[in-house]
């Protein structure tokens, strides 16, 4: 099975998306 593997992508994909909003948060 492969849900795992596309869990943790989904996972990674998230925290790239989280990584970016607090960037903005900081930026103003």
């Amino acid at each position: 099975m492969e849900i795992d593997d596309f869990s943790s992508h989904i996972i990674e994909e998230i925290k790239k998306y989280m990584g970016k909003l607090e960037l903005t948060k900081i930026v103003n």
